[in-house]
C-alpha cells in the first residue's frame, strides 16, 4: 500500500503500523487537501499567467526583471546569493545531472512513466544550456535567471517596506507560515500546485478583518528524517505591518489546521533589519534539512540528493516566480519602467470596524 502524498508518518514509526494508523493518516492528508483546496496537479498551458490579471502587465514586468543588468549586479554580504560565476557554475551542474538521470530506485515507474520522466529532464537541461544574454530562458530552475529575479523582488519589497504603507507608527513583523499536513512524499512535488496553495492562504488573510499589509514569498525545503519518510514541506515567509500584527498572528494561527502539537503553524519575530529580512525571504536556492527524531541534526543543513534535485527542477520549471508570491492589501504595478508595489488598504470605516 503506497503512502498518500500529503502526509508523512510521525517520527520514528513505520509505514506498515497498525490499520487505525493508517486510517488516521488518510484522514489527516484528506483533511489537509480539502482545506488547501489542493489541485490534481495539472498545469496551466503557460508558465506566466498568474494572480496577474493584466497580460499586458506581467510581460512588461518580466522584461524588467530579467533586464541583463539583473544579471550582472551582486547585493554585497548576501550570504544566500550566489556571485555570478557560481550561478552559472551551478546551472552547469545542474544541467549535467538532469541529462545523467538515473530510474529513481525509491519511487515505482511503469516504462512509460520513466521514459516520460526522461524525456522531460533531457528537455529541460537543453533549455538551461540555451539560456544566454539576451535570450534568456526565464526558467525558476535556471539560478542566473532566478538569481537576477530574486535580486529585483529583494529590492522591491525593501523599498515598499521602507515608504511605511499605512501609517508610519506601525511596526513591521516577520511572519513565518508552516501549512503542517501539507507534506509532500519524495516522488510526487508534481502534484503541488503553488498557485491554488497562495490563493487560499491569501483567501486566508485577507478574511482577516484588520488594517494591515502583508508581501509574502513561497518556498520549499526538502525534509530527510532518519528511520521514516522524506518530504517536501511548503511554506510561506511574510513581511508585514499593521497596528497589531501579534495579535493578527494570533488570529491567523486559528484559522490553520493543526497537525503538529509540537511545533507552531505561525512564527512571528519582529523587524529590526528591514533589509536583512528582505534577504532572507528571497533565496534563490531550496534548501534541504536532515531530521533525526524529532529534532534537528547538529549538522542540519545539507545537499538535496541527486534524484531530489531533478524532481524539484522539473518542478521549479512548471511555474513563474508571480505564482510564488502573496499579497494582502497590496498589489504589484510598473510605471515608467520601474517596478513597484503599492498599498490598497481600504479607507477607513469602509470594511474595517
Amino acid at each position: 500500500m503506497s503512502p498518500p502524498a500529503l502526509w508523512r508518518p510521525p517520527l520514528g514509526k513505520p509505514w506498515n503500523v497498525a490499520e487505525a494508523s493508517r486510517r488516521e493518516t488518510h484522514e489527516a492528508a484528506a483533511a489537509a487537501a480539502s482545506f488547501w483546496r489542493l489541485t490534481d496537479g495539472s498545469v496551466p498551458s503557460s508558465r506566466r499567467p498568474s494572480h496577474l490579471t493584466d497580460v499586458g502587465l506581467s510581460a512588461e514586468l518580466d522584461a524588467i526583471f530579467y533586464d541583463e543588468s539583473s544579471f550582472d549586479k551582486g547585493d554585497a554580504g548576501w550570504r544566500y546569493l550566489p556571485s555570478r560565476a557560481q550561478a552559472k557554475a551551478k546551472r552547469a551542474a545542474h544541467t549535467h545531472l538532469l541529462r545523467t538521470g538515473r530510474h529513481p530506485r525509491k519511487i515505482l515507474l511503469t516504462e512509460k512513466e520513466w521514459t516520460e520522466l526522461k524525456a522531460a529532464q533531457l528537455q529541460l537541461a537543453a533549455d538551461l544550456r540555451r539560456c544566454r544574454p539576451g535570450d534568456r530562458c526565464g526558467s525558476m530552475a535556471c539560478l542566473p535567471c532566478r538569481r537576477a529575479w530574486v535580486q529585483r523582488q529583494r529590492k522591491t519589497m525593501e523599498t515598499f517596506f521602507m515608504s511605511s504603507p499605512g501609517d508610519p507608527t506601525w511596526r513591521q513583523h516577520h511572519l513565518t507560515v508552516i501549512p503542517f499536513g501539507m507534506q509532500f512524499l519524495e516522488g510526487s512535488l508534481d502534484r503541488f500546485d503553488p498557485f491554488a496553495a497562495n490563493c487560499r492562504l491569501q483567501q486566508i488573510l485577507t478574511s482577516i478583518e484588520a488594517p494591515w499589509v502583508a508581501v509574502g514569498v513561497l518556498e520549499i525545503s526538502y525534509e530527510e528524517v532518519v528511520g521514516s519518510w522524506s518530504y517536501w514541506q511548503p511554506h510561506w515567509h511574510l513581511l508585514t505591518t499593521g497596528p497589531d500584527v501579534p495579535a493578527i498572528a494570533e488570529e491567523l494561527r486559528g484559522k490553520l489546521p493543526f497537525f503538529n502539537p509540537n511545533n507552531p503553524s505561525v512564527v512571528r519575530r519582529e523587524v529590526y533589519d528591514l533589509r536583512g529580512a528582505t534577504r532572507y525571504d528571497s533565496k534563490p536556492a531550496e534548501k534541504g534539512w536532515r531530521w533525526v527524531a524529532d529534532a534537528k541534526d547538529s549538522a542540519a543543513r545539507r545537499v538535496i540528493p541527486a534524484t531530489r534535485q531533478r524532481e524539484l527542477l522539473l518542478w521549479l520549471h512548471r511555474w513563474s516566480p508571480w505564482s510564488m508570491l502573496v499579497f494582502v492589501h497590496a498589489e504589484l504595478t510598473s510605471s515608467a519602467g520601474v517596478v513597484q508595489i503599492r498599498s490598497i488598504l481600504p479607507e477607513e470605516g469602509n470594511v474595517f470596524s
